[in-house]
């Protein structure tokens, strides 16, 4: 055997090993356990934050936080089905959601509860009396609302004002958004509408399913209801701030108002031109009547259960930080603002 051969033979031979040993890896290899201590070192970082901060952690809270936070184990909604296919689920959570869902983990770590419910719970706080300014509104243009229905409801019951409660996250509670989406109702219908208040409770006991759980809301209040104008998720902003969003408006403060929109990046969404143009609509009708009160339309991957109608919007009542007083005047300033758009003829 020449030279030649024998370094292709030893070549040959290296590289035969080097594979048989990535195979033996592969098969051995258990990625659970690799999970597994990185979960522990999770719990071990929350715990930590648990002597820092003080909050209430438990080991379902850390295992909650590292499962939405995980690269791996990412996923804002089941785009794929569970099971063989489900880490596939990675491709389609962006880093906001992961960061959301870390920061909303977090969130729900709180003390003391003060009205626990069941998520199937119906009985609902009664809506707070109607504030709106009797100016502002033609009772007799009132009446030609009356066959326009909306429907208000909240994904996440928990949501709430720090300045209130001390919590920017109540779970196992109605949050202040509850009262914001109950004052939505009483005040569109002080105007003329037809309006209902959906009271039913999302977000607990499983907070990750909250969106599935809307979703079966969404559905029934257009089976009971197809001829539904449009519909309002109410929300507070979920990031906690370190001051309010707050803006003046007629000598009084008020909860800067954010519309989202859900876009088809990640799954069809027929709807969501619709949406976005009936969205800008109510952005430019603030701009005219409250500039300043409607910060922006945004967009952002994900349906958010605005498929189901063509006038389904998400709206943002403030930041963690605003006063509940506030987030119930941006809501009377919001009815005024549904008039208009509604009174031209956006049906």
């Amino acid at each position: 055997m020449n030279r030649t051969h024998f370094w292709h033979l030893v070549k040959g031979l290296v590289y035969v090993q080097v594979l048989a040993a990535v195979i033996i890896a592969g098969i051995t290899f258990n990625p659970n356990r690799g999970l597994t201590q990185l979960f522990d070192c999770a719990l071990a970082l929350m715990k930590t934050l648990h002597t820092a901060y003080g909050l209430n952690l438990t080991t379902e809270t850390a295992e909650t936080v590292f499962s939405q936070s995980s690269i791996v184990l990412a996923s804002p909604s089941p785009l794929v089905p569970p099971g063989v296919y489900g880490w596939l689920r990675v491709f389609f959570a962006g880093p906001e959601d992961m960061l959301f869902s870390h920061i909303q983990a977090m969130a729900n770590v709180q003390g003391s509860k003060l009205d626990s419910i069941s998520k199937s719970e119906n009985n609902v706080d009664s809506p707070p009396q109607a504030v709106s300014n009797d100016e502002s509104v033609n009772k007799e243009e009132a009446a030609d609302l009356k066959g326009t229905k909306l429907a208000f409801y909240c994904t996440h019951n928990g949501e709430s004002y720090r300045p209130d409660c001390g919590e920017s996250r109540l779970e196992g509670e109605k949050g202040h958004v509850n009262l914001v989406a109950a004052a939505l109702q009483a005040e569109t219908a002080k105007r003329g509408f037809t309006s209902f208040h959906v009271k039913t409770v999302h977000d607990y006991p499983d907070f990750a399913a909250s969106y599935a759980e809307s979703r079966q809301t969404v559905r029934s209040l257009l089976e009971k209801h197809p001829d539904l104008a449009a519909i309002f998720d109410v929300h507070r902003d979920a990031y906690p701030q370190a001051r309010p969003d707050s803006i003046e408006i007629n000598g009084k403060s008020a909860a800067r108002i954010l519309i989202v929109v859900g876009t088809d990046e990640r799954k069809p969404h027929p709807n969501w031109r619709k949406n976005a143009e009936f969205a800008q609509v109510i952005y430019e009708k603030g701009e005219t009547m409250y500039p300043g009160l409607i910060k922006q339309v945004r967009f952002k991957a994900g349906t958010y259960n605005q498929e189901f109608h063509p006038h389904a919007l998400l709206i943002e009542f403030g930041n963690d930080q605003n006063s509940l007083s506030e987030a119930l005047y941006s809501a009377q300033l919001f009815a005024d603002i549904l008039y208009e758009v509604f009174k031209e003829g956006e049906r």
